[in-house]
């Protein structure tokens, strides 16, 4: 068989000299309802994620890049991190750090009293409890971090 035209997307489409007529309903009601998962058992819950600051107020919120000593110098991550508060003031304050796009948890600590922490150049140095080990840490913050988290640790309200 020989064309006289070079092929089209509707001759690929539709069978040579057998056309279908396509009947389409007129759309209802309970059609548009479901656009997008709207409707849905999903939509209708909503998922909460608890991420355990849900009892915490954050007074502040620095970009930061976090080190951690592992025989040398090691970078864990860069993000915002936090300096939360509880909101009876039953708990000390905490510091807590994120990775910016990924939001894995890379720090989780607890001010506690006597807390070691040092102001260097660029730096903040401090020494903080992962469990029952003591780690070193060095987080690259301005100046007004420092100062807020000196505020915070419960020795210096006292």
């Amino acid at each position: 068989m020989k064309r006289d035209r070079p092929l089209s997307p509707s001759d690929l489409i539709t069978l040579p000299n057998k056309k279908r007529k396509i009947e389409r309903s007129p759309p209802t009601s309970t059609q548009n309802k479901n656009i997008f998962g709207s409707g849905t058992k999903y939509a209708e819950n909503s998922f909460a994620i608890l991420t355990g600051e849900e009892d915490e107020i954050t007074r502040y919120t620095v970009q930061a890049k976090l080190y951690c000593m592992e025989e040398q110098w090691k970078e864990r991550g860069v993000g915002f991190i936090k300096l939360n508060y509880s909101k009876n003031n039953e708990k000390s304050p905490r510091l807590v750090m994120c990775v910016d796009n990924i939001l894995k948890v890379i720090l989780n600590v607890t001010l506690f009293n006597r807390m070691y922490i040092e102001r260097q150049e660029k730096f903040l140095r401090l020494f903080v409890y992962e469990g029952d080990i003591l780690v070193h840490l060095a987080i690259k913050a301005v100046d007004e971090f420092y100062n807020a988290i000196m505020d915070a640790i419960p020795s210096a309200r006292n």
